[in-house]
């Protein structure tokens, strides 16, 4: 859909995903009518009205809701953003630039939280609306531990596998107000991916060759890959992710076939997951 580090017109995303209405223009939350899909916008323009979007330590996106004037409320972009998964609409972060929208990737609103004493557009304080949010692409998810660089044993590599598989199926139990919400979000991806890869036994689940080399830990080099949207139960669901080498990977997002090639793998997927 959109390709990361890649710079977009604005106008050109408004006119090819359906448009949206006039007061989202220059507004920071995007809700195109015709796909279902939500555009969320960061930049330093939005520090002049207290927003102040930032990456903590652990790769968790805060991001400040709509709204310059008064308290935010829970409506229009902000009402779609925090409900997005239960509302089929993927989330997809770009970044304001001198000449257009810089794409980061594909996210998952965690959680929220309120934060008091935000200036708004005239100076005044207020009530502001602050979403955690989540990487779903491995690249932008949180830094790789210092023990995991250095290979340090995980346990998840030698546990029975349906008890890695019963865990990477377990949805988040908390309620989305919870911070403990975007640390599920890790651990789930996290089990999810080791699971997805220990399935595949060192084997591109895609072209049936062996994995092209081994990591730093010693484990054969596989790329986790969602073959459904997030809307559609993709990414949080182990029926829909497979184990590619990174030419499938590739093939699969760049390919001329790659629309077809997904769909084969999405069959492929339904006799290696049978329940």
């Amino acid at each position: 859909m959109f390709e990361a580090g890649r710079l977009y017109a604005r106008a050109d995303l408004h006119h090819e995903w359906g448009g949206t209405n006039e007061a989202q223009r220059q507004g920071g939350i995007l809700t195109p009518r015709e796909v279902p899909l939500i555009i969320v916008v960061t930049g330093e323009e939005g520090r002049e009205f207290g927003y102040e979007d930032q990456w903590d330590d652990q790769g968790v996106f805060h991001y400040f809701g709509a709204g310059q004037e008064g308290d935010m409320e829970f409506v229009r972009g902000n009402l779609a953003l925090r409900d997005h998964a239960e509302n089929g609409e993927d989330v997809h972060l770009f970044e304001q630039e001198p000449g257009g929208l810089r794409y980061v990737g594909q996210f998952v609103a965690a959680s929220w939280n309120w934060q008091d004493d935000v200036p708004d557009r005239n100076r005044n304080p207020r009530r502001a609306i602050v979403f955690e949010l989540v990487a779903l692409d491995e690249e932008l998810a949180a830094p790789t531990t210092a023990e995991e660089t250095r290979g340090a044993a995980d346990p998840r590599w030698t546990m029975p596998l349906d008890d890695l598989r019963a865990r990477s199926a377990r949805g988040l139990g908390e309620p989305p107000t919870s911070t403990v919400a975007k640390r599920s979000v890790y651990q789930r991806s996290s089990d999810l991916k080791a699971y997805v890869l220990r399935r595949a036994n060192g084997t591109c689940e895609g072209c049936e060759q062996p994995a092209p080399f081994l990591t730093v830990a010693g484990h054969p080099y596989l790329e986790p890959h969602h073959t459904r949207r997030l809307s559609d139960g993709g990414p949080d669901d182990y029926h829909h992710v497979i184990a590619l080498c990174p030419t499938c990977h590739r093939r699969v997002h760049h390919g001329a076939d790659g629309e077809t090639y997904n769909n084969d793998l999405i069959a492929r997927l339904a006799t290696i997951e049978l329940s």
